[in-house]
């Protein structure tokens, strides 16, 4: 309830600022961008043989949903696509792990 009054009164620019995303200042050197760049998602994805076909459409299927998220949200294809793969290795490591 509390919340409620106290968000009531914020305008639409309120909100557009508090919904956006600015990434906080990169790396000076190309040295450090790539000292700070996390590891490719692909090498953390379980083989494809070890989930069902249902569980692999599955898991391309809310990947797909989560990248179009992040589109929506006007987040940068590259960010979008991270997301996909971070998705889709996270589902898949989930499959694996409830044996689908």
């Amino acid at each position: 309830m509390t919340a409620a009054v106290l968000l009531a009164g914020c305008t639409d620019a309120d909100w557009a600022h508090v919904m956006s995303y600015a990434p906080a200042a990169g790396p000076a050197t190309p040295e450090e961008s790539e000292a700070a760049a996390p590891p490719p998602v692909a090498a953390n994805v379980p083989p494809a043989s070890a989930v069902s076909e249902r569980a692999q459409r599955e898991c391309v299927e809310w990947a797909g949903e989560r990248a179009e998220d992040a589109a929506n949200q006007n987040f940068d294809a590259e960010t979008a696509q991270h997301v996909r793969d971070a998705t889709y290795a996270d589902c898949m490591t989930w499959a694996v792990r409830l044996h689908r």
